[in-house]
């Protein structure tokens, strides 16, 4: 779950629901996906079930970023993420 951001480019993700702290998704994801993502924990003792990351990239960047962390979440996350969508599509 993430609320839309509201004029950055920042998105902190709620990452409760697969059962690990944002130290250890962020290192995972880091380890085995490739991607870095920032433990909420950084930004206050309120963070924790929480990751930051920087939308700040190309699409085909961020699309596959994403694939990356599904094929490590598995593919409930995929479709959660719309991966099965047509990568022509303009996103708003």
């Amino acid at each position: 779950r993430c609320t839309l951001p509201a004029g950055a480019f920042y998105a902190f993700p709620n990452i409760t629901a697969t059962g690990l702290s944002s130290q250890d998704l962020a290192e995972t994801l880091l380890d085995k996906a490739g991607v870095a993502l920032l433990p909420g924990t950084g930004f206050g003792p309120g963070g924790d079930g929480f990751l930051r990351l920087s939308y700040a990239a190309s699409m085909e960047d961020l699309d596959e970023a994403l694939r990356q962390m599904a094929a490590v979440l598995g593919p409930s996350a995929a479709e959660t993420a719309g991966l099965d969508a047509d990568p022509n599509e303009t996103r708003t």
